[in-house]
């Protein structure tokens, strides 16, 4: 007879497991992860120079610049620190401002400092 028949059972043994393991796992921090907010990650740059005026400070960062490399000029940051910093950067990595950094010092001249923000 067709009565005893019983249907197939809805889940099959196993099968049904695996999809809702994977489905049930909370998403936690790792599921979320972003990159981080700009200015979150600490920025590196190599300072190559402080003058006490603008001028000097533009012309070391100009002749830089013609050599291709990211220049910026920062004004002191306050009425006892009135030193114009050149650096170079941001830098992707300390290894590659170590590596600059000396290449500055030796084809350039030029002192060199590496410096970390945002740290």
């Amino acid at each position: 007879g067709s009565d005893d028949v019983a249907p197939p059972p809805l889940g099959s043994p196993g099968g049904e497991r695996a999809p809702t393991t994977a489905r049930a796992t909370p998403p936690g921090p790792a599921a979320v992860s972003s990159p981080p907010p700009p200015g979150a990650a600490s920025r590196i740059s190599i300072q190559v120079g402080a003058f006490a005026e603008s001028a000097p400070a533009e012309k070391l960062a100009e002749r830089l610049r013609r050599k291709g490399l990211p220049v910026f000029v920062t004004p002191g940051a306050g009425a006892r620190d009135s030193r114009w910093r050149v650096r170079v950067g941001p830098l992707a990595s300390r290894a590659e401002a170590e590596r600059l950094a000396s290449r500055l010092k030796t084809e350039d001249r030029l002192p060199t400092w590496v410096i970390e923000e945002g740290r």
